[in-house]
Parts: C-alpha cells; sequence; structure tokens
C-alpha cells in the first residue's frame, strides 16, 4: 500500500477489511445468506455471537513510501472439534460444503475489492 493512499493513511483497516472478506466470501452465496457467520469487532469470525470461527491479525512495515502489510487469517473450515466448523454450519442448514479453493477465491476476490473502493475513498 501507498503511505499517500486512504488505507496507507489508515492501516490498521487492513485487518478488518480482511475479516470483512471472510464473512462476505461465504455469506455471499445465496444459499448460504441464513447461516448467522458475522463480524465480531475488530477482527474475528463468529457464528451466533459465541462460537469463533477464526480471526485475523496483521503487521505492518514502512519501507520508503508503501506500507508493506502482512497478515494472519484463520477460518475453521472443516475441524468440528473442539468447537464448530463453517462447513459443519452449512450441513447442518441443509447445504452443499464449500471448498476451501472456493473460499480462497471468493475471500480474495471480496477484499480486492474492498481494497480497491476504499483507496478511491468508497469506503
Amino acid at each position: 500500500l501507498k503511505t499517500t493512499s486512504f488505507l496507507g493513511t489508515r492501516p490498521s483497516l487492513i485487518q478488518h477489511l480482511v475479516a470483512l472478506a471472510q464473512v462476505h466470501a461465504i455469506r455471499s452465496r445465496v444459499e448460504y445468506r441464513d447461516i448467522d457467520i458475522r463480524l465480531k469487532w475488530p477482527n474475528d469470525v463468529y457464528y451466533g455471537s459465541v462460537v469463533k470461527l477464526g480471526g485475523v491479525i496483521a503487521k505492518a512495515t514502512v519501507v520508503r513510501d508503501d506500507f508493506i502489510v502482512t497478515i494472519g487469517a484463520g477460518l475453521n473450515l472443516n475441524n468440528e472439534h473442539p468447537t464448530s466448523s463453517v462447513n459443519q454450519l452449512i450441513e447442518e442448514s441443509g447445504e452443499e460444503k464449500i471448498s476451501q479453493e472456493e473460499l480462497l477465491a471468493n475471500t480474495f476476490n471480496v477484499l480486492e475489492a474492498l481494497i480497491e473502493k476504499c483507496n478511491d475513498g468508497l469506503c
């Protein structure tokens, strides 16, 4: 990120955009819309208000006029123990599981669009 861009002047927003992208990547599919996967501020992904499914952490460094952001993002897609997983919740709603590849592709597509919108001043 350029330090002069919208997100470059607000680098802490990146972790929130990544978490939002994860949630939107799942809930944007029509068959998954009613599954109560949501953000718990500032950067956790929950089912309802009790079951944590994942989270995001970001670390940034500045090199000249660029922010280099390293993002750690975890989402429990398939492991049903000791907590619930995204695919367990999807199956319980009677729908077909989402693959890791589809989830990643959707997340990155949503994240790219969110970053573009923010840097265009539409956040």
